[in-house]
């Protein structure tokens, strides 16, 4: 089997598990939308709920792209590095934790400067309750990076059903009770059981804790070295979340869930997609790192199924925002006003999903070539880009201007970071991903114009079943069917390679039955 046909049989493989995990995860949001709506209490929660994972985040990335090249092919070598590591970030997230409880006034200050009284209060106690997943959600990267280094995508991949299945058992059944506090207490729970979903199968890979402490260590201090420029290009990106957070507590009640509603539909796209590719990708790259053809032809390979796979969910996320959000959500105390402004803040989101998922994507090449400054730089031209649209757009588009900021800025940066890798490996071959993309568009094009005819003018005027919920599901679901039809078979008429090689493992898997 090819190097491009492995990646996409084991992406294939990858995306069907996080899609499970992601169905999970709306169940999860559209529980929270049902009982808590959008409003004081549910801005108040999300603002506390950014700021446990934002502060883990920077180190949970950073420890994820750092150890997955360091780690040795020798097992002993791997628990030991593993055993160092591990205890390191255990002082490390206990300190991070001290000061978050003590600072948290100062953080909610910063993330939401428009809070004030209860809602300010109450915003400070569920940070506090919080900051626990921070500690779980650094250990977690840990273990994820260890399974991923050997070639073992499952665990990782499944690791949301814990998680939701908490987050689900205390919505369903306690929410009534406990309110927005005990929806904070179950976060924590969920990010613990997310963490110790992990254990067993990392310890059939050969692993055993022992209390290992040397920051003396030549691969921890290489470690640490590689994680300051990560950490710092990953804070880049909270510093933007935190603008886009303030800047949507100053705006109408409800700018906040509504954005945060909104991204965790980029989101769910970007993992599902992106992170799939790149939880298979990664390690073998960190395996040939040396073999600098096999890193240019996996990296050209990758950014093409991107661009395959992103640029018509953009078209259909774009057409399709307003009835997306109102299956998703419009139901209990979420109403028809807050559907509007979600699917508005989606439709400037979807604009930029494909210059996200490009530096995703490009930023592992450079992780793989052990650079992590050039990234770096990249991350500040993206903070003072951001803040500086934010700024201009929010005045315009309201929160909308807010996610058409973060797209603008994902779609410029990525193509500085595609110049400094074309740059850093030499021939690059950036004319096969111009025909890629300029193929990819004209059959989303296609698409989406089969689209919105069924969709508006056919499909939406016809009642296949008395019940509301479930004609909304069949007309929504066989449009998005039809629509993928019309671009896989577009794509063959283009003779996209990337699609060509995906009807190649069908059938090769069809003839193997």
């Amino acid at each position: 089997m090819t190097t491009l046909s492995k990646a996409i049989n084991s992406v294939l493989i990858v995306s069907f598990l996080k899609w499970i995990n992601k169905c999970l995860g709306f169940v999860r949001e559209m529980l929270i939308a049902y009982f808590f709506g959008s409003g004081v209490i549910t801005d108040a929660y999300f603002i506390a709920r950014t700021i446990s994972k934002e502060i883990s985040t920077s180190l949970g990335e950073a420890v994820k792209s750092t150890t997955i090249p360091m780690f040795k092919n020798d097992k002993n070598e791997q628990v030991n590095y593993m055993n160092k590591i591990l205890n390191l970030l255990m002082i490390v997230s206990i300190i991070i934790v001290l000061l978050g409880f003590f600072f948290a006034p100062a953080l909610v200050k910063v993330f939401a400067s428009g809070f004030a009284g209860e809602q300010f209060e109450l915003t400070i106690l569920l940070t506090r309750i919080g900051l626990p997943i921070g500690a779980f959600a650094v250990f977690t990267s840990l273990f994820k990076a260890y399974l991923h280094r050997n070639e073992h995508f499952l665990i990782p991949s499944l690791d949301g059903i814990p998680y939701n299945i908490v987050y689900v058992i205390f919505l369903v059944f306690f929410s009534g009770v406990y309110g927005i506090q005990g929806l904070m207490v179950a976060s924590v729970i969920a990010a613990l059981s997310k963490f110790l979903f992990h254990i067993p199968k990392t310890k059939g890979f050969g692993y055993k804790y022992e209390a290992v402490f040397n920051l003396a260590d030549v691969e921890t201090k290489k470690t640490i070295r590689m994680s300051f420029p990560i950490i710092i290009t990953s804070l880049g990106r909270r510093i933007n979340i935190i603008v886009d957070k303030t800047l949507a507590s100053l705006l109408q009640t409800g700018s906040v869930s509504a954005l945060n509603y909104a991204a965790g539909l980029k989101d769910l796209i970007l993992q599902v997609f992106i992170q799939s590719l790149i939880t298979v990708t990664f390690p073998m790259m960190s395996k040939e790192s040396s073999d600098i053809d096999f890193l240019k032809k996996s990296l050209l390979h990758s950014i093409n199924i991107m661009l395959v796979l992103l640029i018509p969910i953009t078209s259909g996320a774009v057409i399709l925002s307003t009835p997306i959000i109102e299956l998703l959500y419009e139901r209990g105390e979420f109403g028809t006003q807050a559907t509007q402004m979600t699917a508005y803040a989606l439709i400037f989101y979807s604009f930029g999903f494909v210059g996200l998922g490009l530096k995703n994507v490009i930023r592992r090449g450079f992780f793989v070539l052990k650079d992590t400054y050039t990234p770096m730089i990249n991350s500040f031209i993206t903070i003072f880009m951001n803040i500086i649209l934010n700024i201009i757009l929010v005045n315009f588009f309201a929160h909308g201007g807010l996610a058409l900021a973060t797209s603008i800025t994902a779609i410029f940066t990525s193509l500085l970071l595609l110049y400094s890798i074309k740059k850093r490996l030499g021939s690059f071959n950036i004319k096969k991903i111009f025909i890629c993309f300029i193929k990819s568009l004209f059959s989303a094009i296609i698409m989406s114009i089969v689209v919105y005819l069924l969709y508006y003018h056919i499909l939406n005027h016809l009642t296949l079943l008395n019940l509301q919920i479930v004609n909304e599901i069949m007309i929504l679901v066989f449009t998005i069917t039809v629509g993928a039809l019309v671009y896989f078979g577009a794509c063959l008429l283009m003779k996209i390679e990337e699609i060509e090689k995906l009807v190649k493992i069908f059938k090769d898997r069809f003839n193997s039955f």
